[in-house]
């Protein structure tokens, strides 16, 4: 024991910026990375990734930037 800490304070002695694993199935992915995934596993086409990456970057935009509007075709 170091200190007098417990052994329990897991990665109490790792130095700072060194990042600690989380098990594949702690972490959570954002919705890219499931897109980015299904495509690498070949699950859907470029152009349904395409499509798909779009919405999900229409719905960052309208979320991030409300006051900034798509154009709108007449």
């Amino acid at each position: 024991m170091c200190g007098g800490h417990s052994r329990g304070h897991f990665g109490h002695h790792l130095p700072m910026g060194i990042p600690v694993s989380v098990p594949v199935e702690e972490r959570r992915s954002s919705p890219v990375d499931v897109l980015n995934e299904r495509l690498a596993r070949g699950e859907i086409t470029i152009e349904e990734y395409q499509r798909m990456r779009s919405v999900l970057d229409d719905q960052y935009r309208t979320k991030h930037s409300p006051h900034i509007r798509k154009p709108t075709t007449a």
